[in-house]
């Protein structure tokens, strides 16, 4: 009958600990971001609804007054602004559309904007359970740049929000947002 050695079982803890170390060293962890009302906080990247725009993008702005009346049941929706972009016209952005301040996000470094790797503003990335679900539209008004209609009949956000509640987002399909390109620095 062969012995036991303590020495292999320490070795594999030792392994196992360094492996544990390593890991929780190197971990993303979603950055702290600004709000417009100047509070700096980690948004919920778990279970947040993210609208990508820029203040002087013409399909975002064809997009302002749609975003009143924007909310889902248990889910904070954040507006964030990626770049360095004027101050005055993403309040009056905001203020147009009555977002609330705390949840304006000011992305000026991109490090939320490469997190949740958006392209192009206005893009939506919707999270459930610290995975993207849905990624793309808000909904089908801009097939693309030169193409558009003046009221959508599909709205692709509503829709995978709607998939989540009923069957996890078993039948979410992603889509290609249209906009204008985010260029990271």
């Amino acid at each position: 009958m062969k012995r036991f050695k303590p020495q292999i079982l320490f070795f594999l803890f030792l392994i196992l600990g360094l492996v544990f170390l390593v890991y929780k060293v190197f971990e993303y962890k979603p950055p702290k971001i600004k709000s417009l009302s100047n509070f700096s906080f980690t948004p919920d990247v778990e279970n947040g609804v993210f609208i990508f725009l820029s203040s002087d993008c013409p399909i975002c702005k064809k997009y302002q007054g749609s975003f009143k009346t924007l909310q889902f049941k248990g889910r904070t929706v954040y507006f964030v602004f990626p770049g360095q972009q004027d101050m005055k016209e993403i309040t009056q952005f905001a203020e147009y559309d009555e977002m609330k301040k705390d949840n304006v996000l000011l992305d000026n470094t991109f490090e939320l904007t490469k997190y949740l790797l958006a392209n192009v503003t206005p893009e939506v990335v919707l999270r459930h359970k610290g995975k993207t679900v849905y990624k793309g539209k808000i909904d089908n008004r801009f097939k693309s740049i030169s193409s558009h209609i003046t009221r959508a009949d599909t709205n692709y956000l509503e829709n995978a929000l709607i998939s989540l509640e009923k069957n996890g987002g078993k039948d979410i399909v992603n889509t290609q947002a249209v906009g204008c390109f985010i260029e990271p620095r």
